[in-house]
């Protein structure tokens, strides 16, 4: 029995080296971070090297008992605890080692997809610059050919604007034309704005502003000039026998983005054909509603109408605040809705002429109208 004693306990000694030299080779492979599949497999050969290690000791605490020898039972079940604490240790290496490498490949993965997304951003930026560059480029052509009608216009209204029968016909028909191409610049910079950032956007509403002022101006002389004509030939007619066709009166009703029209049509139009004692019953027949109401009981004291109906629709203030309410009521524009931003485009564009008849066109590109307008941009 004695004999059966010792060969256990030297078989759980052979056991207890053979798995400590695999521990020592699991711990370096993992310390040297070899592939996980060796891990893997030297790990998988030390799990039973572990089992025989257990079966070695249970066979060798066996022996004692069979052999009636006593033995310290603390003492034995110490080493099988110490080798325990050996193979945990070892298991935690290895599934430390394993979490490591999954975070090592997680950020990988991460950063690949984050390359990824910036390759494709990249992308879509360079295809978003092209476009815009392409857009700009047409801005720029549509522009210069404006710009160009103008200078023709310009040229040619000099040499007419100073002779008694100026070209009237040809007059109107380039101011059609320049409005023409005011209208394909308007086209082309709606198409570039919708490419742009809203901040960068609102800044580029002003160069279509820019352009229309120079049109607002030279529509203006044009129209000086072609008026000047239609004087002088109405005049002449007046000295013959032939009887005009009573014009049309200009109709106002109280709308305060008509009033400076509705004044200067009456005084440029109407005021120089009439006898003194008409002007107050010509005024008011050419009133309707509210505006009739409005000076209804002034008699015929034509400079009181005026100073009434100048109180409460000619104040460039009260033309302002109509505008800027105009504009406050155009909808947040929503990314892609081009319809809506046409329609603030032309909200902003008719603010533009209606303001520039009583020169206060600047007030749609100072600072408080601009961020209004940016306001409403995606």
């Amino acid at each position: 029995m004695v004999l059966e004693v010792a060969e256990a306990k030297l078989a759980r000694t052979s056991a207890k080296r053979v798995f400590n030299r695999n521990v020592k080779k699991l711990v370096d492979s993992i310390n040297s971070k070899d592939t996980a599949a060796l891990i893997e497999s030297r790990f998988k050969d030390l799990k039973q090297l572990w089992d025989d290690v257990q079966r070695k000791h249970e066979g060798y605490i066996e022996s004692l008992e069979n052999s009636k020898t006593t033995y310290d039972v603390e003492q034995e079940d110490g080493w099988i605890d110490e080798m325990d604490k050996v193979y945990d240790d070892v298991l935690r290496q290895k599934l430390a080692y394993f979490e490591t490498v999954e975070e090592d490949q997680r950020e990988i993965e991460r950063q690949q997809e984050q390359i990824s997304k910036e390759k494709e951003d990249q992308i879509r930026k360079k295809e978003g610059d092209k476009a815009i560059f392409r857009a700009e480029q047409a801005r720029k052509v549509e522009e210069i050919a404006f710009r160009q009608e103008v200078e023709n216009l310009e040229e040619a209204l000099a040499a007419e604007i100073y002779k008694p029968n100026p070209a009237a016909s040809m007059l109107e028909t380039a101011r059609t034309e320049l409005k023409r191409q005011l209208e394909e610049c308007k086209r082309v910079n709606g198409e570039y704005v919708l490419l742009l950032d809203a901040e960068t956007a609102g800044d580029e509403i002003a160069w279509f502003t820019s352009l229309q002022k120079i049109y607002s101006q030279i529509s203006k002389k044009i129209g000086d000039a072609i008026q000047r004509k239609s004087d002088t030939k109405f005049n002449a007619m007046r000295g013959s026998t032939i009887k005009l066709e009573r014009m049309k009166l200009p109709q106002f009703s109280g709308n305060i983005r008509d009033y400076p029209r509705f004044r200067s049509d009456f005084e440029k139009q109407i005021l120089p054909e009439l006898e003194s004692g008409k002007v107050a019953y010509v005024l008011k027949s050419c009133l309707e509603g509210e505006a009739f109401d409005a000076i209804y009981n002034l008699d015929d004291d034509v400079t009181k109408m005026w100073k009434r109906l100048d109180e409460k629709y000619g104040l460039p203030s009260k033309l302002v605040d109509v505008v800027v309410y105009d504009i406050k009521n155009i909808k947040h524009l929503q990314e892609g809705d081009d319809q809506s931003f046409l329609e603030l485009i032309n909200t902003v564009e008719k603010g533009y002429q209606d303001l520039a008849r009583i020169n206060m066109e600047s007030e749609i590109s100072n600072s408080g109208t601009v961020s209004l307008i940016e306001e409403r941009l995606p």
